[in-house]
Protein backbone atom coordinates (compact mmCIF):
# COMPACT_ATOMS: atom_id res chain seq x y z
CA UNK A 1 0.00 0.00 0.00
CA UNK A 2 3.05 2.69 0.54
CA UNK A 3 4.40 1.82 -2.62
CA UNK A 4 1.28 2.48 -4.48
CA UNK A 5 0.44 5.23 -2.91
CA UNK A 6 4.05 6.77 -3.95
CA UNK A 7 3.75 5.83 -7.36
CA UNK A 8 0.64 8.05 -7.49
CA UNK A 9 2.36 10.32 -5.27
CA UNK A 10 4.68 11.00 -8.19
CA UNK A 11 2.21 10.83 -11.18
CA UNK A 12 0.63 13.66 -9.63
CA UNK A 13 3.71 15.36 -8.83
CA UNK A 14 4.42 15.02 -12.54
CA UNK A 15 0.62 16.18 -13.26
CA UNK A 16 1.20 18.99 -11.37
CA UNK A 17 4.30 20.19 -13.13
CA UNK A 18 2.87 19.83 -16.25
CA UNK A 19 0.10 22.21 -15.58
CA UNK A 20 2.75 24.61 -13.90
CA UNK A 21 4.86 24.58 -16.94
CA UNK A 22 2.15 25.11 -19.51
CA UNK A 23 1.23 28.11 -17.70
CA UNK A 24 4.45 29.51 -17.37
CA UNK A 25 5.66 28.32 -20.88
CA UNK A 26 2.73 29.02 -23.50
CA UNK A 27 4.92 27.20 -26.28
CA UNK A 28 5.81 23.98 -24.18
CA UNK A 29 4.18 20.85 -25.82
CA UNK A 30 4.72 17.45 -24.86
CA UNK A 31 6.93 15.56 -26.98
CA UNK A 32 6.59 11.64 -28.51
CA UNK A 33 9.11 10.43 -25.70
CA UNK A 34 7.50 12.15 -22.77
CA UNK A 35 4.88 9.06 -21.50
CA UNK A 36 8.25 7.35 -21.54
CA UNK A 37 10.23 9.74 -19.04
CA UNK A 38 6.71 9.59 -16.75
CA UNK A 39 7.30 5.81 -16.28
CA UNK A 40 11.12 6.65 -16.07
CA UNK A 41 10.20 9.28 -13.40
CA UNK A 42 8.47 6.39 -11.32
CA UNK A 43 10.68 3.88 -12.09
CA UNK A 44 13.58 5.96 -10.17
CA UNK A 45 11.51 7.13 -7.37
CA UNK A 46 10.86 4.01 -6.51
CA UNK A 47 14.16 2.27 -6.64
CA UNK A 48 15.98 5.62 -4.92
CA UNK A 49 13.51 5.31 -1.91
CA UNK A 50 14.73 1.44 -1.97
CA UNK A 51 18.00 2.65 -2.08
CA UNK A 52 17.71 5.10 0.62
CA UNK A 53 15.25 2.77 3.13
CA UNK A 54 12.15 4.33 2.46
CA UNK A 55 10.61 0.95 3.16
CA UNK A 56 11.26 0.00 6.43
CA UNK A 57 8.10 0.83 8.39
CA UNK A 58 9.23 -1.14 11.19
CA UNK A 59 11.17 1.48 13.19
CA UNK A 60 10.21 3.78 16.20
CA UNK A 61 11.04 6.54 14.06
CA UNK A 62 9.03 5.78 10.87
CA UNK A 63 8.31 9.55 10.11
CA UNK A 64 11.66 10.83 10.84
CA UNK A 65 13.47 8.30 8.48
CA UNK A 66 10.43 8.95 6.29
CA UNK A 67 11.91 12.70 5.46
CA UNK A 68 15.58 11.38 5.51
CA UNK A 69 14.58 8.65 2.99
CA UNK A 70 12.69 11.03 0.75
CA UNK A 71 15.33 13.93 0.79
CA UNK A 72 18.13 11.54 -0.26
CA UNK A 73 15.94 10.09 -2.97
CA UNK A 74 15.43 13.22 -4.56
CA UNK A 75 18.91 14.38 -4.36
CA UNK A 76 19.41 11.01 -6.66
CA UNK A 77 16.48 11.66 -8.60
CA UNK A 78 17.51 14.91 -9.78
CA UNK A 79 21.01 13.60 -10.20
CA UNK A 80 19.59 10.93 -12.71
CA UNK A 81 17.79 13.82 -14.31
CA UNK A 82 20.29 16.11 -14.76
CA UNK A 83 22.43 13.22 -16.77
CA UNK A 84 19.96 12.02 -18.17
CA UNK A 85 19.21 15.69 -20.13
CA UNK A 86 22.82 15.91 -20.88
CA UNK A 87 23.20 12.94 -22.67
CA UNK A 88 19.66 13.01 -24.24
CA UNK A 89 18.21 16.97 -23.77
CA UNK A 90 15.34 16.39 -26.19
CA UNK A 91 13.86 13.32 -24.30
CA UNK A 92 11.82 15.77 -21.60
CA UNK A 93 11.36 19.50 -21.12
CA UNK A 94 13.98 21.12 -19.03
CA UNK A 95 11.72 22.65 -16.35
CA UNK A 96 8.86 19.94 -15.84
CA UNK A 97 12.02 17.70 -15.12
CA UNK A 98 13.68 20.29 -12.85
CA UNK A 99 9.39 20.84 -10.86
CA UNK A 100 8.68 17.58 -11.19
CA UNK A 101 10.76 15.82 -8.24
CA UNK A 102 10.62 19.47 -6.19
CA UNK A 103 6.58 18.64 -6.15
CA UNK A 104 7.17 14.99 -5.65
CA UNK A 105 8.93 15.68 -2.72
CA UNK A 106 6.08 17.45 -1.02
CA UNK A 107 3.07 14.58 -2.59
CA UNK A 108 5.17 11.74 -1.26
CA UNK A 109 5.99 13.72 2.40
CA UNK A 110 1.89 14.40 2.32
CA UNK A 111 1.13 10.87 1.46
CA UNK A 112 3.12 9.05 3.83
CA UNK A 113 1.92 11.28 6.67
CA UNK A 114 -1.75 10.29 5.62
CA UNK A 115 -0.30 6.95 5.39
CA UNK A 116 1.00 7.24 9.14
CA UNK A 117 -2.18 8.70 10.50
CA UNK A 118 -4.24 5.50 8.79
CA UNK A 119 -2.25 2.94 10.01
CA UNK A 120 -2.35 4.97 14.22
CA UNK A 121 -5.87 5.44 13.39
CA UNK A 122 -8.79 2.20 13.08
CA UNK A 123 -8.68 2.38 8.95
CA UNK A 124 -6.19 -0.38 9.10
CA UNK A 125 -5.62 -1.81 12.70
CA UNK A 126 -5.48 -5.00 13.05
CA UNK A 127 -5.97 -6.19 17.12
CA UNK A 128 -3.88 -9.38 17.42
CA UNK A 129 -3.72 -11.40 20.26
CA UNK A 130 -0.91 -13.74 21.18
CA UNK A 131 -1.81 -17.46 21.27
CA UNK A 132 1.35 -18.90 23.49
CA UNK A 133 3.99 -16.85 25.55
CA UNK A 134 6.76 -18.43 23.13
CA UNK A 135 9.94 -16.40 22.16
CA UNK A 136 8.58 -15.67 19.10
CA UNK A 137 5.42 -14.44 20.41
CA UNK A 138 7.39 -12.39 22.72
CA UNK A 139 9.63 -10.76 20.54
CA UNK A 140 6.84 -10.02 17.99
CA UNK A 141 5.24 -7.97 20.33
CA UNK A 142 8.52 -6.08 22.04
CA UNK A 143 8.93 -5.13 18.02
CA UNK A 144 5.12 -3.74 17.24
CA UNK A 145 5.22 -2.11 20.54
CA UNK A 146 8.30 -0.45 19.82
CA UNK A 147 6.98 0.13 15.56
CA UNK A 148 3.93 2.30 16.31
CA UNK A 149 3.76 4.36 13.71
CA UNK A 150 4.72 2.46 10.60
CA UNK A 151 2.76 -0.89 11.38
CA UNK A 152 -0.97 -1.43 11.21
CA UNK A 153 -0.73 -4.26 14.20
CA UNK A 154 -2.08 -3.53 17.65
CA UNK A 155 -1.47 -6.12 20.08
CA UNK A 156 -3.61 -6.72 22.72
CA UNK A 157 -2.82 -9.76 24.67
CA UNK A 158 -1.14 -13.10 25.75
CA UNK A 159 -3.17 -16.17 25.71
CA UNK A 160 -1.58 -19.01 27.88
CA UNK A 161 -1.73 -22.11 29.04
CA UNK A 162 -0.56 -20.94 32.65
CA UNK A 163 -3.12 -19.94 34.96
CA UNK A 164 -1.17 -16.71 35.52
CA UNK A 165 -3.75 -14.02 35.20
CA UNK A 166 -3.02 -10.49 36.11
CA UNK A 167 0.64 -10.67 34.78
CA UNK A 168 2.17 -9.02 32.39
CA UNK A 169 4.38 -9.70 29.49
CA UNK A 170 6.44 -6.67 27.26
CA UNK A 171 3.60 -4.64 28.76
CA UNK A 172 0.67 -6.37 27.57
CA UNK A 173 -1.91 -8.21 29.92
CA UNK A 174 -1.79 -12.51 29.99
CA UNK A 175 -4.66 -14.27 30.20
CA UNK A 176 -5.19 -18.00 30.93
CA UNK A 177 -6.59 -20.12 27.95
CA UNK A 178 -10.62 -20.11 28.45
CA UNK A 179 -12.62 -23.16 27.50
CA UNK A 180 -13.82 -21.02 24.66
CA UNK A 181 -10.82 -18.86 22.94
CA UNK A 182 -13.88 -17.08 20.39
CA UNK A 183 -15.11 -15.04 23.37
CA UNK A 184 -12.11 -13.67 24.51
CA UNK A 185 -11.19 -12.85 20.67
CA UNK A 186 -14.75 -11.25 20.59
CA UNK A 187 -15.04 -9.61 23.76
CA UNK A 188 -11.30 -7.64 22.86
CA UNK A 189 -12.26 -7.29 19.41
CA UNK A 190 -9.32 -9.26 18.00
CA UNK A 191 -8.97 -9.25 13.95
CA UNK A 192 -6.37 -11.99 13.96
CA UNK A 193 -4.79 -14.48 16.01
CA UNK A 194 -0.50 -14.87 16.51
CA UNK A 195 -0.52 -18.53 16.75
CA UNK A 196 3.29 -19.67 18.67
CA UNK A 197 4.74 -23.08 19.05
CA UNK A 198 4.78 -23.68 22.80
CA UNK A 199 3.03 -26.69 23.76
CA UNK A 200 0.40 -25.17 25.92
CA UNK A 201 -0.89 -23.99 22.48
CA UNK A 202 -2.27 -27.70 21.86
CA UNK A 203 -5.15 -27.90 24.80
CA UNK A 204 -7.13 -25.48 22.91
CA UNK A 205 -7.59 -28.10 19.98
CA UNK A 206 -8.26 -27.63 16.46
CA UNK A 207 -11.72 -26.67 16.93
CA UNK A 208 -11.32 -23.33 19.10
CA UNK A 209 -9.51 -21.88 16.30
CA UNK A 210 -11.88 -23.10 13.90
CA UNK A 211 -15.00 -21.79 15.48
CA UNK A 212 -12.83 -17.96 15.20
CA UNK A 213 -11.63 -18.78 11.56
CA UNK A 214 -15.41 -19.41 10.89
CA UNK A 215 -16.12 -16.15 12.27
CA UNK A 216 -13.98 -14.25 10.49
CA UNK A 217 -10.70 -14.12 12.47
CA UNK A 218 -7.52 -15.23 10.87
CA UNK A 219 -4.67 -16.92 12.37
CA UNK A 220 -0.62 -16.20 11.12
CA UNK A 221 1.81 -18.92 12.56
CA UNK A 222 4.21 -16.72 14.99
CA UNK A 223 7.62 -17.54 12.77
CA UNK A 224 6.15 -16.81 9.67
CA UNK A 225 5.33 -13.18 10.74
CA UNK A 226 8.40 -12.52 12.63
CA UNK A 227 10.30 -13.04 9.09
CA UNK A 228 8.03 -10.93 7.14
CA UNK A 229 8.37 -7.96 9.47
CA UNK A 230 12.05 -8.38 10.55
CA UNK A 231 13.58 -9.75 7.54
CA UNK A 232 15.05 -12.79 9.82
CA UNK A 233 15.01 -16.14 10.71
CA UNK A 234 14.15 -17.00 14.35
CA UNK A 235 17.11 -19.36 14.77
CA UNK A 236 15.70 -20.60 18.34
CA UNK A 237 12.45 -21.73 16.88
CA UNK A 238 14.85 -24.00 14.10
CA UNK A 239 15.77 -26.56 16.85
CA UNK A 240 16.72 -30.41 15.42
CA UNK A 241 14.64 -29.89 12.23
CA UNK A 242 15.65 -27.25 10.96
CA UNK A 243 17.10 -28.97 7.28
CA UNK A 244 13.29 -29.27 6.78
CA UNK A 245 12.58 -25.16 6.73
CA UNK A 246 16.13 -24.59 5.17
CA UNK A 247 16.73 -25.44 1.59
CA UNK A 248 20.02 -27.73 1.66
CA UNK A 249 20.17 -28.03 -2.07
CA UNK A 250 23.22 -26.28 -3.75
CA UNK A 251 21.74 -26.56 -7.09
CA UNK A 252 18.42 -24.79 -6.82
CA UNK A 253 17.94 -23.39 -10.16
CA UNK A 254 18.80 -19.49 -9.50
CA UNK A 255 21.27 -20.75 -7.77
CA UNK A 256 23.26 -21.91 -10.78
CA UNK A 257 22.20 -19.01 -12.38
CA UNK A 258 23.68 -16.55 -9.93
CA UNK A 259 27.23 -18.06 -11.05
CA UNK A 260 26.51 -16.76 -14.91
CA UNK A 261 25.09 -13.46 -13.61
CA UNK A 262 27.97 -12.82 -11.52
CA UNK A 263 30.70 -13.50 -14.09
CA UNK A 264 28.19 -11.10 -16.34
CA UNK A 265 28.41 -8.26 -14.12
CA UNK A 266 32.15 -7.98 -13.22
CA UNK A 267 32.88 -8.59 -16.93
CA UNK A 268 30.27 -5.26 -17.55
CA UNK A 269 32.07 -3.55 -14.42
CA UNK A 270 35.68 -4.79 -15.32
CA UNK A 271 37.23 -1.53 -16.95
CA UNK A 272 35.74 0.77 -13.95
CA UNK A 273 36.53 -1.65 -11.44
CA UNK A 274 40.05 -2.26 -12.85
CA UNK A 275 40.65 2.07 -12.67
CA UNK A 276 39.15 1.95 -9.30
CA UNK A 277 41.51 -0.87 -7.90
CA UNK A 278 44.20 1.26 -9.18
CA UNK A 279 43.59 4.17 -7.90
CA UNK A 280 42.80 2.82 -4.30
CA UNK A 281 45.76 0.44 -4.41
CA UNK A 282 48.15 3.65 -5.08
CA UNK A 283 46.57 5.01 -2.54
CA UNK A 284 47.38 2.53 0.24
CA UNK A 285 50.54 2.12 -0.72
CA UNK A 286 51.72 6.00 -0.29
CA UNK A 287 49.92 6.01 3.17
CA UNK A 288 50.75 3.67 4.89
CA UNK A 289 53.49 1.63 2.35
CA UNK A 290 53.21 -2.44 1.61
CA UNK A 291 51.83 -4.91 1.59
CA UNK A 292 48.90 -3.24 -0.41
CA UNK A 293 46.63 -6.40 -0.62
CA UNK A 294 45.49 -8.17 3.14
CA UNK A 295 45.00 -11.77 2.76
CA UNK A 296 42.87 -13.84 5.46
CA UNK A 297 42.11 -17.20 5.27
CA UNK A 298 37.45 -17.67 5.44
CA UNK A 299 35.38 -20.06 5.57
CA UNK A 300 33.26 -21.10 2.29
CA UNK A 301 30.83 -23.05 0.64
CA UNK A 302 30.13 -26.26 2.51
CA UNK A 303 33.16 -24.94 4.80
CA UNK A 304 35.63 -25.14 2.52
CA UNK A 305 38.57 -22.83 3.87
CA UNK A 306 40.01 -20.43 0.75
CA UNK A 307 42.35 -17.10 0.68
CA UNK A 308 39.99 -13.95 0.75
CA UNK A 309 41.95 -10.42 -0.79
CA UNK A 310 40.96 -6.93 0.22
CA UNK A 311 42.70 -3.57 0.41
CA UNK A 312 44.36 -3.36 3.94
CA UNK A 313 43.15 -0.80 6.16
CA UNK A 314 44.68 -1.65 9.24
CA UNK A 315 48.27 -1.21 10.91
CA UNK A 316 50.36 -4.55 9.76
CA UNK A 317 50.63 -4.87 13.16
CA UNK A 318 46.78 -4.73 13.85
CA UNK A 319 46.25 -8.52 15.83
CA UNK A 320 49.06 -8.43 17.63
CA UNK A 321 47.16 -11.05 20.30
CA UNK A 322 45.24 -13.14 17.48
CA UNK A 323 42.13 -12.53 15.83
CA UNK A 324 39.37 -10.34 17.35
CA UNK A 325 36.67 -8.46 16.17
CA UNK A 326 36.10 -5.30 14.29
CA UNK A 327 34.48 -2.47 16.17
CA UNK A 328 33.34 0.72 15.38
CA UNK A 329 36.23 3.67 15.24
CA UNK A 330 38.56 0.85 15.75
CA UNK A 331 42.11 2.58 16.50
CA UNK A 332 44.01 -0.13 13.73
CA UNK A 333 42.45 1.80 11.30
CA UNK A 334 45.00 4.02 8.99
CA UNK A 335 43.82 6.83 7.55
CA UNK A 336 42.93 5.52 3.91
CA UNK A 337 41.50 2.60 5.73
CA UNK A 338 39.02 4.37 7.46
CA UNK A 339 37.72 6.06 3.94
CA UNK A 340 37.68 2.48 2.56
CA UNK A 341 35.98 0.93 5.33
CA UNK A 342 33.33 3.20 5.33
CA UNK A 343 32.86 3.09 1.44
CA UNK A 344 33.32 -0.30 1.58
CA UNK A 345 35.76 0.25 -1.43
CA UNK A 346 38.64 -2.44 0.61
CA UNK A 347 36.47 -5.06 -0.52
CA UNK A 348 36.90 -4.23 -4.43
CA UNK A 349 39.94 -7.34 -4.47
CA UNK A 350 37.43 -9.74 -3.47
CA UNK A 351 35.85 -9.45 -7.61
CA UNK A 352 38.52 -11.94 -8.24
CA UNK A 353 37.20 -14.35 -5.47
CA UNK A 354 33.92 -14.34 -7.30
CA UNK A 355 35.62 -14.68 -10.65
CA UNK A 356 37.62 -17.41 -9.17
CA UNK A 357 34.09 -19.52 -7.38
CA UNK A 358 35.13 -19.18 -3.81
CA UNK A 359 32.50 -16.52 -3.67
CA UNK A 360 29.56 -14.87 -5.18
CA UNK A 361 28.43 -11.13 -5.49
CA UNK A 362 25.74 -11.50 -3.08
CA UNK A 363 25.33 -13.59 -0.08
CA UNK A 364 26.47 -14.55 3.34
CA UNK A 365 29.84 -12.88 4.26
CA UNK A 366 32.76 -15.12 5.00
CA UNK A 367 33.70 -15.50 8.32
CA UNK A 368 37.41 -16.64 9.81
CA UNK A 369 37.40 -20.28 11.35
CA UNK A 370 38.58 -18.88 14.58
CA UNK A 371 35.62 -16.56 14.74
CA UNK A 372 32.97 -19.54 13.33
CA UNK A 373 34.33 -22.37 15.70
CA UNK A 374 33.97 -19.95 18.65
CA UNK A 375 30.41 -18.85 17.32
CA UNK A 376 29.45 -22.42 16.47
CA UNK A 377 29.90 -23.81 20.13
CA UNK A 378 27.00 -20.58 20.92
CA UNK A 379 25.28 -20.62 18.14
CA UNK A 380 24.77 -24.46 16.98
CA UNK A 381 23.36 -23.47 13.64
CA UNK A 382 26.08 -21.75 13.00
CA UNK A 383 27.29 -23.81 10.19
CA UNK A 384 23.83 -23.93 8.36
CA UNK A 385 24.87 -20.20 6.68
CA UNK A 386 27.68 -21.89 4.80
CA UNK A 387 24.74 -23.90 2.38
CA UNK A 388 25.35 -21.59 -0.01
CA UNK A 389 28.30 -19.41 -1.33
CA UNK A 390 29.55 -16.36 0.66
CA UNK A 391 29.14 -12.93 -0.92
CA UNK A 392 30.58 -9.75 -1.31
CA UNK A 393 27.72 -8.44 0.25
CA UNK A 394 24.65 -10.43 2.00
CA UNK A 395 21.27 -9.44 3.83
CA UNK A 396 23.03 -9.56 7.11
CA UNK A 397 25.69 -7.04 5.80
CA UNK A 398 22.76 -4.33 4.99
CA UNK A 399 20.90 -4.30 8.52
CA UNK A 400 23.41 -5.15 10.54
CA UNK A 401 27.01 -4.41 9.19
CA UNK A 402 29.50 -5.62 11.79
CA UNK A 403 28.87 -7.93 14.78
CA UNK A 404 30.97 -6.97 18.10
CA UNK A 405 29.25 -9.45 20.33
CA UNK A 406 27.46 -13.05 20.52
CA UNK A 407 24.55 -11.01 20.67
CA UNK A 408 24.90 -8.93 17.22
CA UNK A 409 26.46 -12.61 15.71
CA UNK A 410 22.97 -13.99 16.57
CA UNK A 411 21.02 -11.17 15.28
CA UNK A 412 23.57 -11.34 11.69
CA UNK A 413 22.97 -15.27 12.07
CA UNK A 414 19.36 -14.97 11.54
CA UNK A 415 19.37 -12.73 8.68
CA UNK A 416 21.79 -14.75 7.06
CA UNK A 417 19.59 -18.00 7.51
CA UNK A 418 16.99 -15.72 5.99
CA UNK A 419 18.65 -15.24 3.21
CA UNK A 420 19.44 -19.22 2.54
CA UNK A 421 16.09 -19.78 3.08
CA UNK A 422 14.28 -17.38 0.25
CA UNK A 423 17.42 -16.14 -1.56
CA UNK A 424 15.79 -15.11 -5.11
CA UNK A 425 16.47 -12.38 -7.72
CA UNK A 426 14.19 -10.10 -5.53
CA UNK A 427 15.89 -10.22 -2.49
CA UNK A 428 19.27 -10.35 -4.20
CA UNK A 429 18.02 -6.91 -6.02
CA UNK A 430 16.97 -5.63 -2.33
CA UNK A 431 20.83 -5.94 -1.35
CA UNK A 432 22.18 -4.78 -3.96
CA UNK A 433 20.51 -1.42 -4.22
CA UNK A 434 20.91 -1.28 0.08
CA UNK A 435 24.60 -1.60 -0.60
CA UNK A 436 24.87 1.00 -3.18
CA UNK A 437 23.00 3.52 -0.23
CA UNK A 438 26.12 2.16 2.21
CA UNK A 439 28.14 2.76 -0.10
CA UNK A 440 26.87 6.42 -1.08
CA UNK A 441 26.06 7.40 2.50
CA UNK A 442 29.07 6.31 4.12
CA UNK A 443 27.54 4.08 6.85
CA UNK A 444 30.45 1.53 6.62
CA UNK A 445 33.10 1.27 9.64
Amino acid sequence: MLALGDVVAVLVAVGLAVAIWSVLASEFAPGPFFPAWIAGSVVVWALSLRLFDGYDVIAPTFWRSTIASVSRAFFAVMTVTAGVFFILPFLFPRGVGLVAPAIAVATLIAWRSIFTRLVRGGELTRRVIFLGADEANRRIAELLLRSRSGVSYRPVAFLTGRADNGSHIAALPVIATPDRLWEVVRERGVDEIIVGTEPEVAPLGQLALIECFSRGVTATPAVALYEGLTGRVLASSLGTSWFMQIPTDPRRPYLVIKRILDLAMIALLSPIVLIAIAIVGLAVFVDSGSPILYRQIRLGQRGDTFVIHKFRTMSPEAEPAGPQFATAADPRRTRVGRFLRRTRLDELPQLWDVVAGHMTLIGPRPERPEFAARLKEKLPLYEARLLVRPGLTGWAQTRLPYAADLEESLMKLEYDLYYVKHVSPILDLSILLRTIGIVLRFTGR
